[in-house]
């Protein structure tokens, strides 16, 4: 089934969604706020036989991942209705202006004087990194062009950061400076308690897998493991610092010595690795630690040989090689 999509007309940077808004910035130094709820509800009734698969695939998608609707979407004429509306999406043109969305759309300049590497909005502060380091503001005034509300988090280069929904803290990647994590307290008043540099190995790209970090740049990649444990006074829960475990380790140095073209990278816990021989996928599931020396706790989920392996050179982020077998595509879309 061809992906569905919608096509928003302009010249954009980056994107962010968050709390309902879409945000996306303008290579021209301009902020674009779209509702994006308001949006996706009009596009629905527009569109009344595909209504349902508007609002799962561009607003409410997460409602799959509920065990109740699980178990109505098990129906099989509820599923029927509800897969032939995604077919139906997937063949529509749905495409839009800031002249045609004008109800919903909200232009004003970027707070930033820089133009970002990365994004991103957490507890309703938009972060942006760069050649100057970590910058935020209040969502609600991101679009001051003074930038009277602007802080000054982290002044190394930063090419990308990544908040954490569950440990209150932002990865940064460094590029040659290495990893780094801020520690996030929306009670500070400059909203970061302090910058721990978690590995001088170089990192171009970083993503979280529960407590941990897993950082990659185009020559290799590497795991920052942090395990989870237990005040016994308070009984709260706590973060600390494990280990920095390289892809040899995890993957095996035979393996990876034995494949060409080898390309690592992380997204959403799980751990992809391609190259000559196909993709390899692993899933990394946290366990509490039952032996002196820590280790990594990867399962292999699954691996493909693709058709036609090959990585696009030049890119500071892996890129997944087309084309991929179906089973294959299937999974990486989830």
């Amino acid at each position: 089934m061809k992906p569905v999509k919608i096509t928003i007309e302009g010249d954009f940077w980056d994107t962010q969604i968050y709390a309902g808004e879409l945000t996306l910035f303008g290579a021209d130094g301009t902020l674009h706020r779209i509702n994006w709820a308001l949006l996706i509800d009009a596009l629905a009734k527009q569109h009344s036989n595909e209504q349902t698969a508007i609002r799962v695939a561009f607003a409410d998608g997460d409602i799959f991942y509920t065990e109740k609707v699980q178990k109505v979407l098990r129906d099989p004429s509820i599923e029927a209705i509800v897969k032939q509306q995604l077919k139906a999406l997937a063949a529509l043109s749905i495409s839009g202006s800031q002249a045609h969305w004008n109800a919903y759309w909200k232009v004003g300049v970027t707070p930033f004087n820089f133009l970002p590497t990365d994004t991103d909005i957490y507890y309703h502060r938009l972060f942006a990194s760069g050649d100057e380091g970590v910058y935020s503001t209040a969502r609600s005034a991101s679009s001051d062009p003074r930038g009277r509300g602007r802080i000054r988090h982290h002044d190394g280069r930063v090419l990308q950061i990544k908040a954490s929904n569950q440990n209150t803290a932002i990865a940064a990647a460094g590029g040659v400076d290495g990893l780094f994590e801020l520690a996030f307290n929306p009670k500070n008043k400059n909203f970061i308690d302090g910058t721990e540099h978690i590995s001088e190995n170089a990192c171009n790209a970083c993503e979280w897998a529960f407590e941990s970090i897993i950082a990659w740049s185009d020559e290799s990649a590497y795991f920052a493991q942090f395990r989870e444990e237990v005040d016994t006074q308070t009984k709260r829960k706590f973060r600390t610092f494990d280990a920095v475990l390289s892809q040899e380790q995890i993957f095996g140095e035979q393996r990876l010595n034995a494949r060409s073209n080898t390309r690592i990278w992380g997204s959403h816990e799980k751990l992809f690795c391609i190259s000559s021989e196909g993709l390899e996928i692993l899933d990394y599931t946290p366990r509490p630690p039952t032996r002196q020396i820590r280790e990594t706790w990867y399962i292999k989920r699954a691996s493909f040989q693709t058709r036609d392996s090959w990585i696009r050179p030049g890119s500071a982020q892996s890129s997944i090689p087309l084309p991929l077998s179906p089973q294959a595509q299937r999974l990486l879309e989830r």
